[in-house]
């Protein structure tokens, strides 16, 4: 037997979905956070609910690719791609070329799923090689192991890829450490797929949780690993079809907290499924956080549009002469009042001068009845000169649970005032220690930066308001 074949028979075939549907795992969070999800589409229109979709799809997109290690993403880039912000391709296309279009045949395959989730329709074997053709269509070649017939050793080889086609080549992966992970042999793909796919589409799988389904779709494609390359994206793709159609969501795991992913991975390979699901239904969790602070934000007066309300307003009167939680939490804080003094910057340069701010810190009032206890709160102080002086300041409370051990230990949000309680908050996220440890991570920082910006746009808001209340009563009119 061939050492090639030795390798082969170390695959251990996909076990049935009815040796997941005993696992249990606490949804109470992902739960909670839906439901008030559902609260804000509510009373949303249909246009920013797509917005917000759109918005997600590419953050998936971007960020599944970045896992891989196809491209790198710097610090904050994830959103600006996500929001098309002006230049948003900057990155990837310094990268070299083609990576901005991988990443657009990513978007494709993420809307291609999206539709078909829609739509209903079933989640067949053919649905798989499809998503294969599109993640991977910009894709020449990959690289694989080929036994030398003289020598038989084996040798990297590139070799053209067969998009929608299952492997032609073994592609076991020798990690670092030595240790092999074994995957289907070539032999067996087509018949394993086949079985995978009578699995997915059995009455057992379709009465289960839509968070049991989606991982056991990503682990049954990772398991078998039957393309030659981009199995990882499939199964990202793949499991976003359950979360889109029950939830309204993708799947999105980010580049820079990867080895939990592939840890809770190599846990599902030896039989502990429960963490690669728990592992899913935090990211789930944490993306329908996201989902609801993008639509009170698209729901609500923009940041930017309040500016131009404060712009016009001073323009109009321009003649007017008028590693311990509390180490972690200082991080925090710190992360707050830095976002705080950028915007401030862009504040004032953008009201030529009309406009001065200050940051700094204070402590909120008790929180009883609640789960939290006021840390701290990080402070913008905005005075207007002119055309009416005004002076108001804006907070960002940072919330530390009281129970230490809770999944989530900190609330980041936007205070109408310093008496606000962590359930009184506008616009909020409940961070992880792992969402602020080492640093704030990719996913946790743009929705401290969503509260920041609630905050600055509620600061916005009076400081206008009382400077037309202001005007009035001195007798000035609106032009």
């Amino acid at each position: 037997m061939s050492e090639l074949s030795t390798e082969d028979s170390q695959y251990v075939p996909l076990l049935p979905f009815s040796a997941w549907v005993g696992e249990q795992f606490d949804s109470s969070s992902f739960e909670n956070e839906f439901d008030e999800l559902e609260l804000v589409r509510a009373d949303s229109t249909a246009e920013s609910l797509h917005a917000v979709g759109q918005i997600l799809i590419r953050e998936a997109a971007v960020t599944t690719g970045a896992v891989e290690s196809l491209y790198s993403l710097e610090l904050g880039e994830t959103r600006t791609i996500a929001l098309k912000t002006p230049g948003w391709e900057g990155g990837l296309v310094r990268q070299g070329e083609g990576k901005a279009q991988l990443f657009l045949d990513q978007v494709a395959a993420y809307e291609q799923i999206w539709e078909l989730a829609k739509s209903r329709d079933p989640l067949l074997e053919y649905v798989v090689r499809e998503v294969h053709k599109i993640v991977s269509r910009s894709q020449r070649t990959y690289t694989a192991r080929v036994v030398d017939p003289l020598t038989g050793t084996e040798i990297p080889t590139e070799i053209e890829l067969p998009r929608g086609e299952y492997k032609e080549y073994p592609n076991h992966v020798v990690r670092r450490d030595g240790s092999t992970l074994f995957y289907c042999p070539v032999v067996d793909t087509a018949e394993e797929m086949r079985r995978f796919a009578a699995e997915i589409n059995s009455d057992d799988f379709w009465q289960a949780s839509s968070l049991l389904q989606a991982t056991y779709v990503h682990y049954g494609v990772v398991h078998i690993h039957p393309f030659s390359d981009g199995n990882g994206r499939v199964a990202r793709v793949l499991a976003s079809y359950f979360l889109l159609q029950k939830f309204g969501i993708p799947l999105i795991v980010y580049p820079d907290r990867r080895l939990k992913y592939f840890q809770s991975l190599d846990s599902a390979r030896k039989g502990g499924y429960k963490y690669l699901v728990e592992y899913l239904v935090d990211r789930a969790t944490e993306t329908v956080g996201r989902a609801r602070q993008e639509l009170r934000r698209l729901n609500g007066v923009a940041l930017e549009e309040e500016l131009l309300e404060l712009d016009t307003l001073i323009r109009d009167h321009a003649d007017v002469s008028i590693e311990t939680v509390e180490e972690l939490g200082s991080h925090l804080h710190n992360e707050i009042l830095e976002m705080f003094r950028s915007q401030a910057v862009k504040l004032e340069e953008r009201l030529d001068g009309s406009l001065e701010s200050e940051t700094g810190w204070d402590y909120g009032g008790p929180c009883p009845g609640t789960d939290f206890v006021t840390y701290r709160a990080g402070k913008l102080t905005l005075t207007l000169l002119r055309p009416a002086k005004v002076v108001h300041t804006v907070y960002v409370g940072i919330f530390r649970a009281r129970d230490l051990s809770a999944r989530f230990v900190f609330r980041v949000g936007a205070m109408q005032s310093i008496y606000t309680t962590a359930d009184g908050l506008t616009s909020y996220a409940d961070l992880r220690f792992e969402d602020v440890s080492p640093a704030l991570s990719e996913s946790a920082r743009p929705r401290v930066s969503l509260a920041v910006d609630e905050a600055i746009r509620i600061g916005l808001t009076h400081v206008r308001r009382s400077a037309e209340e202001t005007l009035s009563q001195a007798g000035y009119e609106d032009s």
